[in-house]
């Protein structure tokens, strides 16, 4: 799903990738109990980039810095996607 979320942003179906990414956010939910996980950090954080791609940059900055702190939860500030969600804020 976060596959088609990506496609549907690069064609800047944005409502579209945003419902894609809250689904795939859900099916990661039920198959690791929590969001404490890689996959579930990167959808919320690409649901950011979305934001951001939008102009709405208040629900950005929430939606980057969740997905931001998992990652640097789980794999510190070194983690490649946690720099590269720092980096769009």
């Amino acid at each position: 799903m976060t596959y088609l979320a990506n496609c549907y942003k690069s064609l800047k179906e944005y409502n579209e990738a945003i419902k894609h990414y809250d689904e795939a956010i859900e099916v990661f939910r039920g198959c690791y109990g929590n969001d404490h996980n890689h996959n579930t950090a990167v959808a919320i954080g690409n649901i950011g980039l979305v934001y951001k791609d939008l102009g709405k940059l208040k629900e950005a900055r929430e939606y980057l810095n969740l997905g931001k702190k998992i990652l640097k939860d789980l794999y510190g500030e070194e983690c490649p996607d946690y720099q590269y969600f720092n980096q769009q804020l």
